[in-house]
């Protein structure tokens, strides 16, 4: 080497040894960073408490740091959820129970990057999961109350007010259909009694 040549600098090898899941004081340090997240979080109590059953869920799961959790962690945790964890009562996971616990991932991994966990140029863990498909909203009931209101906008004796009663006693209690003698054959009674008392009246052709 020249004396006008400069020396190459140290070599810094990085570590392969995954980073260690608790303190000098054996608390755990992935706990640790979940109540930070929820102190620093807005959220309401009951999300508060959901995602936390999450988040434990997911550490009871894996022996790794959040550090140290790969997209395929992810992918395995969500194998795990629909075909391993069961309720209470025995049954699969729900697809929104499912994705309960993604959302909760998610947005922990947001707010870690964002403190200074790891660095805002990686990748998150969670980028690539996907949540799982809701099948179709079942509808809701109305009450008896929100029943009477419609009911009461459709009192009038005009063809169209009998119409949309007769409509409104299907979509309520379906269509039943009473018989009554006549002569020796016995024929469709026409009246359809609704809920509260109120009568629609539908005329039925024979031919």
């Amino acid at each position: 080497m020249t004396a006008d040549q400069q020396p190459f600098p140290p070599i810094r090898l990085l570590s392969s040894q995954p980073i260690p899941v608790t303190g000098e004081n054996g608390v755990d340090l992935r706990s640790e960073r979940v109540r930070e997240f929820l102190q620093a979080s807005n959220l309401a109590p009951n999300t508060q408490k959901a995602y936390r059953i999450e988040l434990e869920r997911f550490i009871g799961w894996s022996n790794k740091a959040w550090i140290n959790v790969a997209p395929r962690d992810l992918a395995q945790f969500k194998h795990y959820l629909k075909h391993q964890c069961q309720t209470k009562q025995g049954q699969p996971l729900s697809p929104a129970a499912i994705n309960q616990a993604l959302t909760a991932l998610k947005s922990f991994y947001k707010w870690f990057q964002q403190a200074g966990y790891m660095s805002l140029s990686d990748v998150l863990p969670t980028a690539a999961v996907q949540f799982e498909k809701l099948g179709e909203p079942l509808p809701r009931h109305l009450s008896s109350e929100q029943m009477e209101v419609i009911f009461q906008t459709v009192t009038g004796d005009e063809d169209i007010d009998r119409r949309d009663r007769a409509l409104l006693a299907v979509l309520t209690h379906g269509l039943r259909l009473e018989f009554r003698l006549i002569g020796k054959e016995k024929q469709p009674n026409p009246t359809v009694w609704l809920l509260n008392g109120h009568v629609a009246s539908i005329m039925i052709d024979h031919d």
